[in-house]
């Protein structure tokens, strides 16, 4: 349809569509991930994450659908995808995670959409994801993961709960890239103490803690490059609970005794 206005119209032609005229049906999935506005695509990607949890087993047209859909760009396509990855195919977190890994968020609402849903599989699946794919999904997002408010931090966290080596390195790298171009302006809020998950690896930790340290004592006293790392070494020494900081400083003992 031509007329915008119809659009709201159009989840109830596509459900009878799908049963009443097959052909049709058929042409509209081909053709409105390329062609279709982005209210009416955000319908069809509505109508299948629905048709999926309802127990409607998606054919491969359809999800090849959704996938020629990820290479829209407008807000409203890409939050729907994340939703419904997020939440609509969260039985089946591989393909889930397969339409997440595609989307590139324009706006920080796309990326909040896209956080949400890696936050909710992560806690759903976390057995079932791949360390490597939460690393590439938060590239995506990039420094849109840092809510303006520490209050927003819920969804970013969760997914540090389960993957916390990853989130960390994410965020090391942001403030990283922030502090060596400090004219461009950074409009999410950095140097935050992150809440993560256990690391399980002393010897990433302790390597880390000793790196930030060295260089947060050289950088300017309270300085954005001081603060920053001091705040990750709060992130990390908060991942190991209460006996982080006591095994920390024993470590360091023993590393300054053998030099």
């Amino acid at each position: 349809a031509e007329d915008p206005a119809l659009d709201r119209f159009l989840w109830s032609v596509i459900r009878r569509a799908e049963t009443a005229a097959p052909e049709a049906y058929r042409r509209a999935v081909e053709s409105l991930p390329i062609n279709g506005r982005p209210a009416q695509l955000s319908t069809l990607i509505s109508y299948l994450g629905r048709k999926h949890i309802g127990g409607g087993s998606l054919s491969e047209l359809e999800r090849q659908a959704i996938l020629n859909s990820t290479r829209r760009t407008e807000e409203a396509v890409v939050t729907s995808l994340a939703s419904v990855a997020g939440h609509r195919f969260i039985d089946q977190p591989n393909w889930a995670m397969k339409v997440l890994l595609q989307l590139r968020p324009a706006s920080a609402r796309d990326a909040d959409e896209i956080l949400r849903a890696l936050g909710h599989l992560a806690e759903r699946h976390a057995a079932n994801l791949k360390a490597e794919d939460i690393s590439q999904c938060l590239a995506n997002v990039g420094e849109h993961c840092l809510p303006e408010s520490t209050s927003d931090l819920g969804d970013l966290e969760k997914v540090a709960k389960r993957f916390p080596k990853q989130v960390y390195e994410h965020v090391r790298r942001l403030h990283e890239r922030a502090e060596a171009d400090p004219d461009d302006r950074h409009p999410r809020r950095f140097a935050e103490t992150l809440s993560l998950g256990p690391i399980n690896d002393p010897e990433f930790v302790d390597r880390e803690i000793d790196a930030l340290w060295r260089s947060a004592t050289s950088a300017e006293p309270a300085s954005f490059s001081q603060q920053y790392r001091l705040a990750l070494i709060r992130s990390l020494l908060l991942s190991e609970g209460t006996a982080g900081p006591d095994r920390h400083r024993s470590e360091s003992v023993r590393r300054r005794n053998r030099n």
